[in-house]
C-alpha cells in the first residue's frame, strides 16, 4: 500500500541506516576510540541519534571512550510494503576486518601522545587528538608530571606549547631502596671504678604519686589534629569547560547583574 506512513518509515530507516554506516565507519578510523560528543561533531548527528546508533551496532564504552572492538555491523530491515515509485533498497551485513585492540586509557593515550610530540605539542591539537573535555586534559596531565615526566608549557613563536621532557624524573619516584651497610664492630670500653665514698652517694628521690596523676592526667588531655587542605584553581576557561560538562551544554555567558556574577548556559541542537 502506497501510504504516508509507510513513505515515513521508509524514509526513517533510510536516514538511520546511513547514521549507522557513518557511525560505523568513524570508529572503524578511530583505533583508539571516540567519545560521543566527537561522534557527534564528526558524523552531524543529534545527540539523540547518536545513541541509537551505538546501541543499535552494540559498541564498547570503555570510560566514556566508544569503540567497536570487531563487532559485526547490525541490519536495518527495510519496510515490506514501499511505495510503488521508490526502488526496494537491499541491506547486507558488513564485518568489519580489524583485530580487537588492546583497552587503552586516556591517561595512556596522552602519555603516547608526548613520546610522539617530544617537540611539544599545543593544547587545541591535543584535544582534537585526544577528545574530551579542557578539564579532563589537565587532570590527567598533573598525573603524567607527576608519575610519569616532567611536562612545561612554553611559548614558541606565537603558540604555546606542551613540551615533555622524556629524559627527566617525575615529581614522585619510588624510593630507591637502602643497601644493609655492614655495621662496625663495638668496642668494649672499659670504665674504671671510682672510690667514691658512701656516705656521697645519694639515692634515688621518689616522685610523689600525686604528681605522677596529674602527670599522665594532663597528658591524656593532649589532642593531636591532622588537617588535610585541599584546593584547585581555575580560570576562565576552565570554568567555562567544567560548567559544560557538567550541565551538558555548549555555551556560556557570562553576565553581571547587580553587580553580582551570573552564568548563563544555552545549547543549540539540530535534530
Amino acid at each position: 500500500m502506497n501510504t504516508a506512513a509507510e513513505l515515513r518509515r521508509f524514509t526513517e530507516n533510510q536516514a538511520l541506516e546511513k547514521a549507522i554506516k557513518a557511525v560505523t565507519n568513524a570508529l572503524v578510523d578511530a583505533p583508539f576510540g571516540l567519545e560521543i560528543s566527537q561522534i557527534m561533531n564528526n558524523c552531524r548527528l543529534s545527540n539523540k541519534t547518536t545513541k541509537t546508533v551505538l546501541t543499535i551496532i552494540r559498541a564498547e564504552n570503555n570510560d566514556g571512550v566508544w569503540s567497536l572492538g570487531g563487532k559485526l555491523k547490525p541490519e536495518i530491515q527495510t519496510v515490506s510494503h514501499q511505495p510503488n515509485f521508490i526502488n526496494k533498497v537491499e541491506t547486507m551485513p558488513v564485518r568489519v576486518t580489524k583485530e580487537e585492540s588492546p583497552t587503552v586509557t586516556y591517561l595512556n593515550r596522552l602519555i603516547e601522545l608526548f613520546k610522539n610530540n617530544p617537540q611539544g605539542i599545543s593544547l587545541d591539537k591535543a584535544l582534537s587528538i585526544l577528545g574530551g573535555a579542557r578539564g579532563r586534559f589537565d587532570s590527567e596531565l598533573m598525573r603524567v608530571r607527576r608519575y610519569q615526566f616532567p611536562v612545561r608549557l612554553e611559548t614558541v613563536g606565537d603558540e604555546r606549547l606542551y613540551i615533555p621532557d622524556l629524559d627527566k624524573e617525575p615529581e614522585v619516584k619510588p624510593p630507591a631502596p637502602t643497601k644493609k651497610q655492614n655495621a662496625a664492630p663495638v668496642q668494649k670500653v672499659t670504665v674504671p671504678k671510682l672510690n667514691i665514698p658512701d656516705s656521697e652517694v645519694q639515692p634515688n628521690v621518689p616522685v610523689n604519686k600525686g604528681i605522677q596523676d596529674k602527670v599522665i592526667e594532663f597528658r591524656s588531655m593532649v589532642q593531636k589534629r591532622t588537617v588535610i587542605t585541599e584546593e584547585v584553581l581555575l580560570d576562565a576557561d576552565q570554568l567555562d569547560s567544567v560548567l559544560k560538562d557538567i550541565f551538558g551544554l555548549d555555551t556560556v555567558t557570562w553576565k553581571y547583574v547587580d553587580g553580582k556574577a551570573q552564568v548563563h548556559l544555552t545549547k543549540t541542537e539540530v535534530a
